[in-house]
């Protein structure tokens, strides 16, 4: 899981399709022949660059889409737009082809499926996809066993496969997500072979990759063990429970204790001019909380009140309020500042309004109302360690901004302060 929150926010997509998955998508209005535009390497981080993809009046659907349509039904083409399927022609189990009309003025709100697809196009290049399972089909071995005895004859699975003409660019040592698909790193270009990179989620190969029949062997004569060593681990978990800080007063812990600050994911609801002072932005800001947070930000010479107003964010929620010019400010949104200027810290796509943020390591309850007496302000003794990491995550001590979905990300500002 920890290769999913690291690379997910730096990596390129790419589509690509097996080649046993295809399925001919022939759309009446589409263009005569392949047509280019250019689309974003990451939808959340337009810093990355872009790629040429091509529409085409016939494209690639996989085969497992196809067969969930039915006549009559809009779906989305992703990067692309709507489309109407109009005619399905099936194959014994599966679908044969399909055709249909271009609905680029539909709303992809509505459509209930979105589809990853590719041209029809003789550029399209010929992609290896390889999974790499268990070397052994059990995992330790008895005195006398030989390890030769147990290689796993299925631990590698090749699948042959098309991807975009993009994918041109991909060098050696390259690591990128397939969309709808799993991460890899390039190997080989010439042609092109991606080795997966695991995710954390347990699966196997097919053709099984590890012989389960040791497990019902092994079961009877581990259990005793395991239940002293889970007893063992309780006991361990326990006292460590019992050792953490749980918060209160300000005097359990030291001021640099990060989990004394309340770092929540928020929503700025509505922006707007501050009457009395140039630089600041008032904002309302959702915690799901019973009433929105009033926050100021020295940020109007940075950020536009199209790009606050319905921002994700990330905010310090128990600062003590304070009067900004005759407004009160209850929190203070988080930013980075480095070569790129002042860059707002986003939360990923997924993480919920109103979690809190969390470090590995800092388990503590926040402080009610964080102190701003010299020498007694958890913020001011947190500041000096808060930066964002080379690979632009934001840190605390070299710990990552956790929520549910992943790290919290500055778009471009490396190994810069954050406050």
């Amino acid at each position: 899981a920890i290769n999913k929150q690291r690379i997910d926010p730096v990596i390129p997509r790419f589509c690509a399709i097996e080649k046993q998955s295809l399925v001919e998508l022939t759309l009446s209005d589409g263009p005569a022949k392949p047509t280019p535009k250019q689309e974003n390497l990451h939808p959340k981080d337009p810093t990355m660059g872009t790629k040429t993809m091509y529409t085409a009046k016939t494209i690639y659907l996989r085969q497992d889409d196809a067969q969930v349509l039915t006549e009559g039904e809009e779906v989305t083409l992703m990067h692309w737009g709507n489309a109407i399927v109009e005619k399905i022609e099936k194959n014994g189990t599966g679908i044969k082809c399909l055709s249909g009309r271009l609905n680029l003025d539909g709303n992809p709100k509505s459509t209930k499926y979105k589809l990853n697809w590719l041209p029809v196009m003789d550029t399209l290049l010929p992609v290896t996809l390889r999974e790499l399972g268990y070397l052994f089909t059990k995992p330790t071995f008895a005195d006398g066993e030989d390890p030769m005895d147990y290689i796993n004859p299925n631990s590698q699975k090749d699948s042959q496969a098309v991807g975009e003409e993009a994918m041109k660019s991909l060098k050696k040592g390259d690591k990128l997500q397939l969309e709808r698909g799993a991460y890899y790193i390039v190997d080989a270009v010439d042609p092109l072979l991606l080795i997966e990179i695991p995710d954390g989620r347990a699966k196997k190969l097919s053709g099984e990759a590890r012989d389960e029949t040791w497990q019902a062997k092994e079961k009877g004569s581990k259990d005793k063990g395991d239940a002293k060593a889970k007893a063992e681990a309780k006991a361990k978990a326990k006292a460590k429970a019992d050792a953490k800080p749980k918060g209160g007063k300000a005097a359990d812990r030291a001021l640099d204790d990060i989990s004394r600050l309340d770092i929540r994911v928020g929503k700025i609801t509505k922006a707007w001019p501050h009457p009395e002072a140039d630089k600041l932005w008032c904002e309302e800001i959702d915690i799901a909380g019973e009433a929105p947070l009033a926050v100021c930000s020295g940020l109007r010479e940075h950020f536009t009140q199209e790009q606050m107003t319905g921002r994700m964010v990330v905010l310090i929620a128990n600062m003590k309020p304070a009067k900004m010019r005759g407004i009160e400010s209850q929190g203070m949104v988080l930013c980075s500042t480095g070569p790129a200027g002042v860059e707002i810290l986003a939360p990923p796509e997924g993480a919920k309004i109103g979690e809190r943020v969390t470090f590995a390591g800092y388990d503590g309850e926040p402080d009610e109302v964080l102190n701003t007496k010299t020498g007694k302000a958890p913020v001011e003794a947190v500041k000096p360690f808060l930066k964002t990491s080379a690979g632009c995550e934001a840190t605390f001590k070299d710990v990552p901004f956790m929520t549910s979905a992943g790290a919290v990300r500055t778009a471009s500002n490396a190994s810069s302060p954050i406050g």
